[in-house]
């Protein structure tokens, strides 16, 4: 646990100071292009990973390998339905945003290729994460984070402008990969048992529909602003949700690491009541000081930190 939090504020501290130079040197509109491309990838990945994550953690019994490969299967065959249906009907939704320029369609295909990442790391992050082995996730995020920042900086004074987003998420989601993999390894392979297929979808399905919730708020921003105002108003307006949204950060890494926890809990119902308790009361802590800074600093904090651009 103690890892995750390490990680948490040193990916804080990094991401923020990376964005501040990419305010500087990008402008709006450039943000606001990346968010576009980005809902457009992710609007046909609206499932996820159809909960098979979380369904594998809270499980009593440890996934064997046929159980990783059939979720590899099942999120291969998803990821690649899905970068095939951005190839064919990215110009159509490039369409709705009359403002963006015409190789945002380009960007859209190359960026849906990124999905594959995750796919790829899946079975090792969900050995980790059952076995409450969070240093490899911490040390692979936190590396990660720190080269999408390093990256993205150095493309963007390179006047690669959108793109310099794309090759950091590249190269930093390569890394994370070989980190977790060389930390918990298992045998990449297709497997097609139906009926352990069906069986696998139906437990994961009945954990996503929570996160649907949250997919749907990400897309307001650019799905309404984007086709309303154009890619400057997505920039200005994704801006200023991510720095309001900085504690959920936090509140991520904590739901990740308390998740495995609680599942151990489960026979136990009074432990359980007292730790999510303290987990709801340590972050409500966090957002109200949060919330209050910005209340209170936010105008003179923006123009000395991202400067009246």
């Amino acid at each position: 646990m103690r890892d995750m939090f390490v990680r948490q504020i040193f990916a804080t501290a990094v991401s923020f100071g990376g964005s501040v130079v990419l305010a500087r040197v990008l402008n709006p509109s450039e943000f606001g292009t990346y968010a576009i491309a980005t809902f457009a990838v992710n609007i046909f990945m609206v499932l996820g990973d159809l909960g098979l994550g979380a369904a594998f953690i809270q499980n009593s019994k440890s996934p064997d390998d046929k159980y990783l490969q059939i979720s590899f299967t099942i999120q291969l065959v998803l990821v690649t339905t899905v970068v095939a249906l951005t190839w064919m009907l990215a110009p159509w939704i490039v369409g709705f945003y009359s403002s963006v320029s015409p190789q945002t369609v380009w960007l859209i295909r190359v960026m849906s290729f990124l999905l594959y990442l995750p796919v790829l790391r899946s079975g090792s992050t969900i050995q980790l994460e059952r076995s409450l082995r969070y240093r490899p996730i911490a040390w692979s995020e936190g590396i990660g984070i720190s080269l999408y920042q390093i990256i993205a900086v150095i493309c963007a004074l390179k006047g690669l402008g959108v793109w310099s987003f794309v090759f950091a998420t590249l190269v930093s989601g390569l890394t994370g990969l070989v980190i977790v993999y060389r930390s918990a390894p298992w045998p990449v392979g297709l497997c097609f048992d139906w009926c352990e297929i069906r069986r696998v979808l139906r437990q994961g399905i009945s954990f996503q529909s929570a996160a649907l919730l949250d997919v749907f708020s990400q897309w307001a921003i650019p799905a309404i602003a984007g086709t309303l105002a154009g890619p400057t108003a997505v920039g200005y307006l994704g801006l200023a949700l991510a720095n309001a949204k900085r504690p959920l950060f936090l509140a991520e890494s904590v739901t990740r690491v308390s998740f495995p926890h609680f599942s151990r809990l489960r026979t136990d119902i009074g432990e359980l009541h007292n730790a999510i308790n303290d987990y709801l009361v340590g972050l409500l802590w966090v957002m109200f000081a949060w919330t209050g800074l910005l209340w209170t600093s936010g105008s003179p904090l923006v123009m000395l930190i991202y400067s009246a651009k």
